[in-house]
């Protein structure tokens, strides 16, 4: 385009203008497209490594596990308050020579071969000598945890209606020769949860069910 005419004298600036190609007259002549400057730029996310813990899950095949469990009811070590001492247990533990393996010897051998041996331990253990109440307040002596040691039982239930008959220092008491033993035990708002082979198991003990 032609510069204006100067017809003052006085000194005019050079204005040069610029115009780009609006079409090429091949591919190789194209200008490229330039990106917009107020464009948003395109979040690419990266993808994620897998770990070898999270390869080792995900091809972990299933594994079949088997367990062995005895459970066993009432197991009353000792005698109730005012009982004649001929012919209770504790008159028998002491014919048998205080012998601890006696009174679990015929099972023993099927508690041994299990993975764990639960039974309901009805009175408690203890030395306390005021008792509640009742026809048959039971307790032993606490040496009497042996029994449960020697027959190879490791879990047992004082959630029942004869963990209390000697009160607090009977619940206390036996609580503490169970401890001492190793032996676990149920109890009111206790649970007990152990790991067998692959499995975890949890145990609860319940006195009483209401049904309407």
């Amino acid at each position: 385009m032609a510069e204006p005419e100067n017809t003052t004298g006085e000194p005019v600036a050079s204005i040069t203008r610029h115009y780009a190609p609006i079409v090429a007259d091949n591919e190789e002549d194209a200008v490229p497209e330039q990106p917009k400057a107020d464009a948003a730029e395109e979040h690419v996310e990266e993808p994620k490594e897998t770990t070898e813990a999270e390869v080792e899950t995900e091809e972990k095949e299933p594994v079949n596990t088997s367990i062995k469990l005895n459970f066993a009811g009432d197991c009353t070590l000792g005698n109730y308050a005012g009982q004649a001492y001929d012919g209770s247990f504790n008159q028998e533990y002491a014919k048998q020579g205080n012998d601890d393996t006696y009174f679990f010897k015929n099972v023993k051998n099927v508690f041994e071969n299990d993975d764990l041996t639960i039974v309901n331990l009805e009175g408690p253990l203890t030395s306390a000598t005021s008792h509640v109440e009742k026809q048959f307040p039971f307790s032993g002596p606490k040496e009497y945890v042996n029994i449960l040691t020697s027959g190879s039982v490791e879990l047992v239930s004082i959630a029942n209606n004869h963990s209390e008959d000697y009160y607090e220092q009977g619940m206390t008491d036996t609580k503490q020769v169970l401890d001492e033993k190793g032996i676990g035990y149920l109890a009111m708002k206790r649970h007990v949860s152990r790991k067998l082979k692959e499995l975890k198991l949890a145990f609860w003990g319940i006195v009483q069910c209401l049904y309407q």
